[in-house]
């Protein structure tokens, strides 16, 4: 019995593991214009998404500068 209570358990958490992996919220990519596609540094990304600035981040945004790790173009179509 305690055997069954441990594998459904062990079950529970891989399913919750799976579910909490593939329904994370993507990050948004971004857009294939003139702006973004010149734009190949943390720092410039900054220029018009830091504080302050006309498109700044949401304030729910991690702190990182690592724009990149998240946040790619938008494929060509």
């Amino acid at each position: 019995m305690l055997r069954i209570i441990l594998i459904a358990i062990l079950a529970l958490i891989a399913a919750i593991a799976i579910a909490a992996y593939f329904l994370r919220p993507e990050p948004p990519m971004m857009p294939r214009d003139a702006d973004h596609l010149a734009h190949q540094t943390e720092k410039q990304c900054l220029v018009c998404h830091g504080p302050g600035t006309e498109h700044p981040r949401k304030p729910t945004h991690p702190n990182a500068n690592d724009c990149f790790r998240c946040h790619n173009v938008k494929p060509a179509v």
